[in-house]
């Protein structure tokens, strides 16, 4: 994590912070997956950058079910699956929607 905040690349420190936080909820400690967690957010808001918004909510709301706030977990769970519906809905308007996975046929 040094050598990505060191180069002033702030899209590596971003995407690795996501991952260890992502590592680090699946491992149990929750403080630090929170700590990165709240790195990547601050830093893809900060750039405008919402392409990876549904990693991040997925690895939020897998933090607050470790934790037992189900609530919690369940609403954020719910406005990930209405975003994708939106941004699939809004690729589909554009013409670059791909169904993945592929229609049985």
């Amino acid at each position: 994590m040094v050598i990505a905040e060191d180069s002033g690349n702030r899209d590596n420190e971003s995407h690795l912070a996501l991952n260890l936080a992502w590592l680090e909820a699946e491992h149990g400690d929750t403080a630090s997956a929170f700590d990165h967690l709240t790195l990547s957010i601050r830093s893809y808001h900060d750039s405008r950058n919402t392409a990876l918004i549904h990693a991040l909510l997925a690895i939020l709301a897998a933090l607050f079910d470790r934790l037992g706030r189900y609530e919690e977990a369940a609403t954020i769970a719910e406005l990930e699956l209405e975003l994708g519906k939106e941004r699939r809905a809004a690729s589909a308007r554009r013409g670059s929607h791909v169904d993945w996975p592929p229609p049985n046929r």
